[in-house]
């Protein structure tokens, strides 16, 4: 916990830095910027997700503590149900609600802007930003609209996702609630 709130307080750009200064200048593992090989995109990736997984670690600890909390584990451990299988079936399942949320929202859509610009990788953040520092409106209302269609389709998804992992939501989608 202390690793995921330490990682969770730190800027992604600061992060971005300190990769770059440790694992790129100081110890020579991967390129600090450009985007010419897979290993171009190595530290952005650990950049994005190192806020995204505390975030996650976080949060999966906090719904799995309500959930194990809750009468219907309590009744599974009276019937002599195996702890593992308690947790994995019936606690996992129902605290996924909220972490598939902070995945499709937040590591899909979050952060890139700045990263692209840590390691000078060419994206549609990159392009937003000069998009709009040189006034150009039809640039920046066509990256304005891709985004919101990418965000409107990973909702979507995180929707459907939702029916498959709960039952109790895909019978209300048949219902028409």
């Amino acid at each position: 916990m202390v690793v995921a709130m330490l990682f969770a307080s730190i800027p992604s750009f600061v992060m971005g830095l300190l990769l770059q200064l440790s694992l790129a200048l100081n110890m020579k593992l991967f390129p600090a910027t450009g985007a010419a090989t897979w290993r171009h995109f190595v530290l952005p990736a650990i950049t994005l997700s190192t806020g995204t997984m505390a975030t996650l670690i976080r949060m999966t600890r906090s719904t799995m503590l309500e959930v194990i909390r809750a009468d219907y584990v309590r009744t599974a451990r009276a019937k002599g149900v195996g702890e593992r299988k308690i947790v994995m079936h019936h606690c996992l399942r129902n605290a996924l609600l909220p972490i598939i949320t902070v995945v499709g929202v937040d590591y899909v859509l979050g952060g890139s802007v700045v990263i692209e610009s840590v390691f000078a990788l060419g994206g549609l953040g990159t392009l937003l930003i000069s998009s709009i520092r040189m006034k150009d409106t039809p640039v920046v209302m066509g990256a304005v609209m891709f985004i919101t269609v990418a965000y409107s389709l990973v909702n979507l998804a995180v929707d459907l996702i939702y029916a498959f992992v709960d039952p109790r939501i895909k019978s209300q989608y048949a219902k028409g609630e």
